[in-house]
């Protein structure tokens, strides 16, 4: 305590900001996530996680899957045989 005032509201400010800027982060992906499902309605996280390096946005699959339940994007199921 140098001034005599607390640290804690210095770091709580720094980790809102930081919350902010992951949020705008994962809009961003969100968006290239839903372009991605528009050409291949059928890819789950793991399809769209490979779709994303090919294009040269390498991120975890275990981001993509989150964002994916977040924003309650799913991928079409194709049943491939009727009997």
């Amino acid at each position: 305590m140098l001034l005599g005032l607390n640290r804690n509201p210095a770091y709580y400010q720094l980790t809102k900001s930081k919350a902010q800027e992951k949020e705008a982060q994962d809009l961003e992906i969100k968006e290239q996530i839903e372009q991605i499902q528009l050409e291949f309605s059928y890819y789950g996280y793991r399809n769209i996680t490979h779709a994303m390096k090919r294009i040269g946005q390498p991120h975890n699959h275990k981001k993509i899957l989150r964002i994916m339940r977040k924003h309650g994007l799913k991928s079409q199921i194709i049943k491939l045989f009727k009997s």
